[in-house]
C-alpha cells in the first residue's frame, strides 16, 4: 500500500514551511507526498482561475465578465487562498505522519475541490480558521 509518486514541485514552497513529520521513513515520505499534493491541487486551481481570467480578458476588459469566469468555475482566487491558509494551519498542527495517512481521503483532489467550493458557497473554511485563531488567542 504505497502513496502515489513524487510530490511535484508546484506547491510554491508551502510544504518547506511545514514542520517535520514523525514516523517511520516510509510513513514520513508518504505523508509528505500527501501534503504536497494538497498544495499542488490548490496551485492547479489557482492557475485555472488565472487562465480563465486571461481568456476572458483577451475577449473583454470588462471586470464583470472576468468575475463571471470565476463564477462559472465555482470558486475564486480568494477561496483558493483561504483553502491554502486552512490546509497550512492544519498541517502546522499535525506532525504525525500516521495521522495524515489515516486522514488521506480528506486530502484527495476531490475533497480539496469540495473544500474550496464550500468556502465559496458557505464560508466553511473561514469559519474554521476563525475558531482556530480564537483558540490561539486564549492561550
Amino acid at each position: 500500500m504505497g502513496g502515489r509518486g513524487g510530490a511535484g514541485g508546484t506547491s510554491g514552497g508551502t510544504t518547506s514551511k511545514l514542520p517535520a513529520l514523525s514516523g517511520s521513513e516510509k510513513q514520513v515520505s508518504w505523508a509528505e507526498s500527501i501534503r504536497a499534493s494538497v498544495f499542488d491541487n490548490l496551485t492547479a486551481m489557482q492557475k485555472t482561475i488565472e487562465k480563465r481570467k486571461g481568456e476572458i480578458k483577451y475577449i473583454s476588459e470588462d471586470k464583470a465578465k472576468q468575475k463571471e469566469a470565476e463564477d462559472l468555475l465555482g470558486y475564486s482566487s480568494k477561496n483558493v487562498r483561504t483553502a491554502r491558509e486552512y490546509y497550512s494551519t492544519f498541517f502546522q498542527r499535525v506532525t504525525s505522519a500516521s495521522e495524515i495517512i489515516d486522514k488521506r481521503a480528506e486530502f484527495s483532489a476531490n475533497q480539496v475541490d469540495r473544500a474550496v467550493r464550500a468556502e465559496k458557497s458557505r464560508g466553511a473554511l473561514s469559519r474554521v480558521l476563525e475558531m482556530v485563531k480564537k483558540q490561539r488567542a486564549k492561550r
